[in-house]
């Protein structure tokens, strides 16, 4: 199969960040095609906020911590560009306001998604409006961009088969034989 070929093919991104306390949040991103296979893989250095970022972001730093900064990132490193971007983490939706692909953070339908307080409006992070079943997930779009659950339905009907959960392990496993 020739490169072209290789990115004419659907897929989704994977991407979550991982709180190594002794170094610093990593970011991890994972674009798979339906049958679960990797097309690529990607990680960012260690990411420490300053003292100074502490203060003056206040609740926006996570959020700009994993959207602006390691989100946008990995997704701009990104040869293969996804159909969808899957996050398990509420913070990285705010990397939608980056990229041209719809972002949804999933979450088991049996847990209760932590849905922190945010706005989507380029300084105060991230707000899950809209709610919704992904197959048997539960998924948030971003307030601003609840337009994109027609592409989302969409695209998912080509990886409904898929365990969303087990890539975000594969970038955490990866991830911690980077630093290993």
């Amino acid at each position: 199969m020739s490169a072209s070929e290789h990115k004419s093919l659907p897929s989704i991104g994977f991407l979550t960040v991982v709180d190594l306390s002794e170094v610093g949040l990593l970011g991890g991103f994972l674009a798979v095609n339906p049958a679960g296979r990797p097309l690529e893989f990607h990680c960012t250095t260690p990411v420490r906020a300053t003292r100074a970022q502490e203060i003056l972001y206040g609740n926006a730093l996570e959020p700009f911590l994993c959207g602006e900064l390691i989100g946008q990132a990995l997704l701009d490193k990104a040869t293969s560009k996804p159909n969808l971007v899957l996050t398990d983490q509420m913070p990285l939706l705010s990397v939608r306001e980056f990229c041209q692909t719809p972002v949804v953070c999933v979450s088991d339908k049996q847990e209760k998604p932590e849905l922190k307080t945010f706005r989507l409006d380029g300084a105060h992070g991230v707000a899950p409006s809209k709610v919704f079943a992904l197959g048997q997930y539960q998924a948030s779009l971003p307030t601003d961009y609840a337009g994109d659950l027609e592409a989302v339905n969409r695209v998912w009907g080509s990886f409904s088969g898929l365990d969303v959960f087990e890539p975000f392990q594969r970038i955490r496993e990866a991830i911690q034989e980077t630093q290993a």
